[in-house]
């Protein structure tokens, strides 16, 4: 191979855009997940609070009864 050749064979890879839009969907999606399990990493514990509260208040309920 000559140089020429490796020059030309470089250069239709960096112009080559078939593929694009899949590579940035994906890195949208991967982004989306990140935020997503930020967000419910954060309200976990909220979440078992609130579970916790309302299955203390149904058993304090059923203890009146």
């Amino acid at each position: 191979m000559t140089v020429t050749t490796i020059v030309r064979q470089i250069r239709a890879v960096l112009t080559d855009e078939r593929g694009l839009e899949t590579l940035e969907y994906a890195v949208f999606a991967a982004a989306f997940l990140v935020i997503v399990a930020g967000a419910v990493t954060l309200m976990s514990a909220d979440i078992s609070a609130a579970y916790t509260d309302i299955g203390n208040f149904i058993s304090s309920q059923g203890a009146a009864m």
